[in-house]
């Protein structure tokens, strides 16, 4: 069973989850400079530091409101909102049961290892399908159905 845990944000009801692939997406599209130190924070101090002011659009990856679903969340909005209404307490709290929800480390490393496997597979995929196609000729042994004589081209 997950944990949950629920947070009221300005008059909204909250829930953070351990993150779903999707989430785990997202950090990583959007924290692609800050990838290597957020994966090693290890703390929620140090994590918070790391984030900065980039700590609204954190909470609006991690955070869904009650019963929402990811592919209706609105990030852009939804990371307005938090910054205007998220205090910073509530926004620690929200970094530190990040933390002990998700093991963002192996979750990201999970992903690495999960691309890779999907570039292998693609990559012998295509060997495979290459090597059942008729082979290709050269361009000295196809034939033309043009004219060939260049004298004759011009002048016609």
């Amino acid at each position: 069973m997950s944990k949950v845990k629920k947070y009221v944000i300005g008059e909204r009801n909250f829930e953070q989850r351990r993150l779903v692939f999707g989430q785990t997406l997202q950090i990583k599209a959007v924290f692609a400079e800050l990838f290597e130190e957020i994966r090693t924070a290890g703390t929620p101090g140090n994590l918070t530091s790391v984030l900065g002011d980039q700590v609204p659009r954190f909470a609006a990856i991690v955070l869904r409101e009650k019963g929402q679903r990811l592919k209706e969340k609105d990030l852009e909005t939804l990371e307005d909102y938090l910054a205007e209404n998220i205090d910073a307490p509530t926004a620690a709290a929200v970094v530190s049961d990040f933390l002990a929800l998700t093991p963002i480390a192996s979750d990201l490393t999970a992903l690495g290892t999960l691309a890779t496997a999907i570039g292998e597979t693609v990559v012998t995929a295509l060997k495979s399908l290459s090597a059942t196609l008729p082979e290709e000729t050269s361009p000295e042994e196809t034939r033309s159905s043009g004219t060939t004589d260049t004298k004759t081209a011009e002048s016609g």
